[in-house]
């Protein structure tokens, strides 16, 4: 599959199947931003990392015995809802009792009247970082792995599968039956050093992919449905956030060929640019 990219980060398409067999490409894109300034109100504005790095194509550890994932490998194929990972430095454990929460904001009819949607609180956070693939709270949706499944059907994925398996966040980190979209806020609770209630947005930053296959093609809007804080510098400037956009296409003839496009909201076109095609 040849993979066009016209934007600054790394993106990829891939064959991918569910658990009756029904064959996809997977296209993904991911983004790499850094923290940049913080307002008087507790808002962080973000940058775009100079540096947006390869895709993780595994995962990768903060301990040589591979019980503690710093990062999850980008393959996943499907993820049924949105993640949010915090990865907290140790020492920044003295905050205590703090909390997240994921707010969206949408306007009603002619009116223009401003509702709050709280989409994620947890206010007692005590659950960071990634939960193992081998975890039992991963382990419970992998389905039936018995005897027969190993003669008659692997290496394909069980009947009874549950596609939660690919969500990585602990429970209360996952928004329900949805994914993060441009402008909602990721709110902070006594949790970041400074302000004891600090807030970042979603940036205007939207991604679409065009696969071709013959001489159909289809394109498409990808959804942000991982979201990591990687907070491990005592300089917040330091400390990095990806966000990774996903999508899942049904297959109807091979793939030859994948493009990805950005759009961007207008405040966010000010941004300094960055090569094309990494």
């Amino acid at each position: 599959m040849q993979v066009v990219n016209h934007t600054p980060f790394p993106s990829i398409g891939w064959p991918s199947v569910d658990n009756n067999d029904k064959q996809y490409t997977t296209v993904l894109t991911r983004v790499k931003y850094l923290f940049d300034t913080l307002d008087k109100d507790g808002l962080w504005s973000l940058k775009l990392a100079p540096e947006q790095e390869a895709l993780f194509s595994t995962d990768i550890f903060y301990d040589k015995k591979g019980k503690e994932v710093q990062f999850e490998s980008d393959f996943t194929p499907f993820k049924k809802q949105g993640d949010l990972i915090i990865n907290l430095s140790k020492n920044k454990s003295e905050y205590g009792n703090y909390g997240v929460e994921v707010q969206r904001f949408t306007d009603v009819g002619e009116s223009g009247a401003v509702i709050k949607k709280s989409l994620l609180k947890h206010m007692a956070l005590n659950k960071l970082g990634f939960i193992p693939r081998a975890n039992k709270e991963r382990l419970q949706y992998v389905g039936t792995t018995d005897k027969k499944w190993i003669e008659q059907h692997a290496p394909k994925l069980p009947k009874d599968f549950n596609e939660k398996h690919y969500n990585a966040a602990h429970p209360e980190l996952q928004l329900t039956q949805s994914y993060f979209e441009p402008g909602d806020i990721v709110l902070f609770h006594k949790y970041l050093p400074g302000q004891h209630q600090q807030a970042v947005m979603i940036p205007g930053v939207y991604m679409e992919a065009t696969t071709y296959a013959g001489v159909a093609e289809s394109t498409v809007l990808l959804e942000i449905d991982t979201v990591i804080f990687d907070i491990e510098k005592l300089d917040m400037k330091e400390n990095s956030i990806y966000m990774s956009y996903r999508h899942r296409i049904p297959l109807q003839t091979k793939v030859q060929k994948v493009t990805f496009n950005m759009m961007l909201e207008e405040h966010f076109i000010e941004k300094k640019p960055m090569k094309e095609g990494v």
